[in-house]
């Protein structure tokens, strides 16, 4: 077994300088072809409906460019691993398989089938990369990765809107977005804090205080982008990673503790309070909008009548967002969509029941696997892994957030993916075997 597998005290990062080149290489890749420092200046962050439909004709330049490089770097990673990396685990190997079977078979009832077949050449060097990082480096290593691509995203963020003068410019309807849409910014943040938490719990000395503070920055951040989908996912998945990683009598005064308090809170200002956590949880949004989910009822109601249409194999892989179905979609629902909101629903259009199974089957097992490790091995980095894939799964439910499709924040989480799925590292360190973390 290859030496970068072997988990050591703090946060198992046996290698942090070479997976620092990677994820700098990784950064600037995605940097430029994903990302748009001039985003902040916009009052729109929807765009209109010609500049949609003619990147998702044409598509950009660099992500031509960058995609492949992405592959040759996972490609060498596997190279140099050779036939020390350990062997997937058959089973799941399969379903991943079948998954990307689906995506490349789809190109014969796709529409465009020129188009598809780009993706799946993209989605290709996608699962390259992922695969030679998730076989080269450890687990801490990838959470490690993770948490230095998020923490990169939000520095240049702050950085070019400074520059630009918009950081926190107090304007009506600000919202924090840097170089990226701010609900995609809102993802980094979350992926910052979740996977800070995990390193904190991992580390020792000066090294939680450091790791603690940018967790919380992340989600302060996150707060300041008014994605309440994001923010309620990594509230929900951070108190579940707490409980978690908490030994069971703290576990057990932490909630008695918050049942207690919400209780007294509710009795002495309950009203005043009502209308404080309304306002927080609107982020200046209306309650019209709340009750249509932002305009999402009307539009999955209007996607689902497509899915009827082609109920098991769908449109082609990343293919139902087609010109036609943009402009289509867009002047019905008095906006422009470019997304589903959803990722299962983002399936079901793509790939249909089929794509949609084996993606529910390779998640879910893969974040069952990391809890389940977790309680035998009691190392905090697989609570990381299952934190990170929770929140992608409970962000699936408003957002388009599909692990296997180009975004600037799912590559480290796709490298987590697999090499929690396909790899059984569960044996637990020297240091692990009676290590609980948050104990008080």
């Amino acid at each position: 077994m290859h030496t970068s597998r072997e988990y050591k005290p703090g946060f198992a990062v046996s290698e942090p300088i070479t997976m620092l080149l990677y994820v700098a290489m990784i950064c600037l890749l995605l940097f430029f072809s994903e990302h748009d420092p001039a985003i902040s200046l916009k009052t729109d962050y929807s765009g209109t409906v010609i500049d949609f439909v003619q990147i998702r004709a044409e598509g950009k330049l660099i992500r031509k460019v960058a995609y492949p490089l992405m592959g040759f770097a996972g490609l060498a990673l596997l190279l140099r691993s050779g036939t020390a990396a350990q062997r997937p685990m058959r089973a799941q190997a399969l379903v991943i398989a079948l998954f990307f079977a689906t995506s490349v078979f789809s190109v014969l009832w796709a529409g465009n089938a020129l188009i598809v077949l780009r993706r799946v050449v993209v989605l290709f060097c996608l699962l390259v990369a992922a695969w030679g990082f998730a076989s080269r480096f450890s687990l801490g290593n990838l959470l490690f990765g993770a948490f230095c691509l998020a923490l990169a995203y939000l520095t240049i963020g702050v950085a070019v809107e400074v520059a630009h003068g918009t950081f926190l410019s107090g304007a009506m309807g600000y919202r924090f977005a840097g170089t990226l849409h701010p609900n995609i910014q809102a993802q980094s943040c979350g992926i910052l804090a979740i996977s800070g938490l995990a390193l904190l719990a991992r580390s020792q000395g000066g090294k939680r205080l450091l790791f603690g503070f940018l967790s919380v920055t992340g989600l302060l951040f996150l707060y300041l982008t008014h994605s309440r989908t994001s923010f309620a996912a990594c509230a929900l998945t951070l108190a579940l990673l707490v409980l978690l990683l908490a030994v069971p009598r703290v576990r057990f005064a932490l909630m008695s503790g918050a049942l207690a308090l919400l209780g007294l809170v509710g009795l002495l200002v309950g009203e005043r309070l009502s209308l404080l956590l309304q306002s927080v949880l609107l982020m200046d949004r209306s309650l019209e909008n709340m009750a249509t989910l932002t305009g999402r009822v009307p539009l999955w109601e209007h996607c689902l009548a497509y899915v009827a249409q082609r109920p098991f194999l769908g449109y082609g892989y990343n293919n139902f967002w087609s010109p036609e179905h943009v402009e289509q979609i867009s002047a019905v629902q008095g906006w422009v969509v470019g997304a589903a909101h959803s990722t299962y629903l983002e399936l079901l259009l793509d790939l249909g029941l089929v794509g949609l199974i084996l993606y529910g089957l390779i998640v879910f097992f893969a974040a069952g696997h990391s809890v389940r490790t977790f309680a035998v091995s009691r190392n905090a980095l697989f609570v990381g892994a299952f934190g990170l894939l929770t929140f992608s799964l409970i962000i699936g439910t408003l957002e388009t957030f599909v692990l296997f499709y180009p975004n600037p924040n799912t590559f480290f989480l796709l490298c987590l993916l697999l090499h929690v799925a396909l790899w059984n590292d569960d044996k637990p360190g020297v240091d692990d075997a009676n290590h609980d973390v948050l104990h008080g």
